[in-house]
């Protein structure tokens, strides 16, 4: 036991030397979603950089499920369509409002649901069912 104890601990101490001996110009690689890289984080990068100038930032764009374990990266940004990796540590950022897109002369017309048009995306199948239920994601 004590032999085991001994060996343990010198694997943590070996460990711990590795990481500090780690460059500190390893980026931080993040992946996110498109539009939220563009609207959202992008934007926010200037303040980041400002309150952390030694960090280097490797920006990816994607979507849906990642497998860390098999990509560089060391976040992900995603919405919250799927399900997560039991393993993976999730934080909600925000709500996400899904909602109709009109011409703005439609908008106060009484038109009926049957002469309109509705868009759907394979991503969101649910999404117009979920609007008109008053649901937000």
């Amino acid at each position: 036991m004590k032999q085991a104890c001994q060996q343990a601990f010198g694997l943590m101490a070996l460990t711990i030397d590795r990481l500090q001996q780690t460059s500190p110009l390893t980026p931080l690689v993040v992946s996110c979603e498109p539009t939220i890289m563009m609207k959202w984080l992008i934007p926010k990068l200037i303040t980041f950089k400002a309150h952390y100038p030694d960090i280097e930032v490797h920006l990816v764009s994607g979507g849906g499920y990642i497998d860390f374990s098999r990509s560089s990266v060391n976040l992900a940004i995603r919405r919250n369509d799927f399900l997560w990796d039991r393993r993976y540590v999730a934080e909600r950022l925000g709500k996400e409002w899904i909602g109709p897109i009109c011409l703005p002369e439609t908008e106060n017309h009484a038109i009926t649901h049957q002469l309109l048009t509705l868009l759907h995306t394979h991503t969101r199948p649910e999404a117009w069912n979920d609007w008109m239920s008053g649901v937000i994601i």
